[in-house]
């Protein structure tokens, strides 16, 4: 009897079980594709596309935009694709500018949301709710109170999600976490996390709107503001879109690059399931140094700058980042690839595979390991299996609400307890207000 592909992805409480990827290589049949909408056809989501449209067992069957410019642009892009590769999906993608059209359709199986951070969480849910599996841009959501609802949505609804937090794909991040999590370094004293700081109120000045963007549902559960082209460039951008940089819609670079940062520093701390118990603004004013100190005692610093992750234990230093990456023992270089125009004649390769051979070839503690195909492929892998993904929901959620914690500490200046358990605040300090946001009228967040 042959079991179709709704059939064995429907056997979500059954014993998870993963096929030979030759099978899956092979030339699949239409009826066992996984069909995907894509929610959000900016910058971010050009590559992203490319990378799932190459995949033999996916068709992207839909996309979805508020700018009609956008989605028409990337609905005839995929249709000339499927034209010139009929093997990999027919040339009949669908355009939406409602998200909800879109997950209404029931032979859509899979959904990536691109959207802007103020409205990744609503669009998750929602497609959670409708029985689709979700691959959501990094941060996960816009406050604490949507990170809450998105993990209690994945385990309601039965679903997998990855977030977009692709350096746990990267090899150079998964050898300094194990480094970390084998005691290589001996006890953990402190972890230096480089990113920029929080986002400002809106002030950006209004100029001509963009033909062809509905910018009420663009602004959607964050407030009216008059247009600028920053946050919603017209045409494709070239650049990456300023909403970010605004408290009504983005996160700033604490939700940004943090969210890259800060979930390296959990996977090395072995806190994916936890976070801090106390937050420490800092007492200068500035926009970093606010201190996370976790159940273990460990603290994690925010440190301004681009300057990757690093570990400080008694016996060694280790720091990483895209690219770079840099082993010091007992005060004494061992193995090192951070700046290409001093580090000559060696690479971040050999830099980590140095450190790995000589540290790690009796390791006990093994953390994830991408497959080729990187983390999008993950994904895919882990919908037919039904195995949660190397940056799942519950990893995305717990990074997710580190960064809201030092966004707060900023916003209200304050030291706060927190309940890293129950997602609360503790002895009298903070406030409940700030777990959420105030939703604008019609664009309500979604009960789970």
């Amino acid at each position: 009897m042959k079991t179709s592909r709704r059939t064995f992805l429907g056997c979500a409480g059954a014993a998870p079980f993963i096929l030979p990827g030759s099978i899956w290589a092979a030339d699949v049949k239409p009826s066992e594709r996984l069909n995907m909408g894509i929610i959000g056809t900016g910058k971010m989501a050009q590559g992203i596309m490319n990378n799932f449209r190459g995949m033999d067992e996916v068709q992207i069957v839909a996309v979805c935009d508020v700018d009609s410019f956008r989605r028409t642009a990337a609905q005839e892009r995929l249709n000339e694709y499927y034209k010139s590769n009929p093997k990999k999906g027919t040339a009949d993608v669908k355009a939406y500018r409602d998200y909800r059209e879109l997950l209404a359709d029931p032979k859509i199986d899979i959904v990536y949301v691109g959207t802007p951070d103020h409205w990744h969480a609503s669009v998750t849910v929602a497609a959670l709710k409708a029985g689709k599996d979700v691959y959501c841009e990094k941060p996960l959501t816009h406050n604490i109170m949507e990170a809450v609802a998105v993990m209690t949505a994945v385990k309601k609804y039965n679903r997998v999600l990855q977030t977009g937090s692709q350096q746990r794909s990267s090899k150079e991040f998964r050898i300094a976490a194990e480094l970390v999590r084998n005691g290589v370094l001996g006890k953990i004293k402190s972890v230096n996390v480089f990113f920029g700081g929080a986002p400002k109120p809106y002030d950006m000045k209004a100029e001509p709107m963009e033909p062809g963007l509905d910018w009420d549902f663009w602004c959607g559960p964050g407030p009216v503001v008059d247009y600028n082209s920053k946050l919603s460039a017209h045409g494709i951008p070239d650049f990456w879109p300023n909403w970010r940089g605004f408290r009504e819609f983005g996160t700033g670079g604490v939700g940004d690059w943090g969210a890259h940062m800060l979930d390296i520093a959990h996977w090395g701390l072995d806190m994916d399931n936890s976070g801090p118990v106390e937050i420490t603004p800092p007492a200068d004013g500035k926009n970093h140094g606010t201190v996370l100190k976790y159940p273990t005692g460990v603290e994690v610093i925010h440190t301004s700058g681009q300057g990757g992750v690093t570990f400080n234990g008694e016996n060694g230093m280790v720091r990483v980042h895209r690219g770079q990456f840099e082993l010091v023992m007992n005060g004494q270089p061992f193995s090192r690839f951070w700046d290409k125009k001093v580090d000559t004649g060696t690479s971040c390769e050999a830099a980590y595979t140095k450190a790995e051979k000589t540290f790690l070839k009796d390791a006990k503690v093994h953390l994830y390991t991408a497959p080729r195909g990187g983390h999008t492929r993950n994904f895919v892998d882990c919908v037919k299996s039904r195995e949660k993904p190397g940056a799942n929901e519950l990893i995305g959620a717990h990074t997710v609400i580190g960064c809201h914690l030092i966004l707060q500490s900023y916003y209200h200046r304050e030291k706060m307890n927190w309940d890293p358990v129950n997602f609360r605040f503790t002895n009298g300090t903070g406030n409940p207000a700030w777990l959420t946001r105030e939703y604008r009228q019609g664009y309500g967040f979604p009960a789970v």
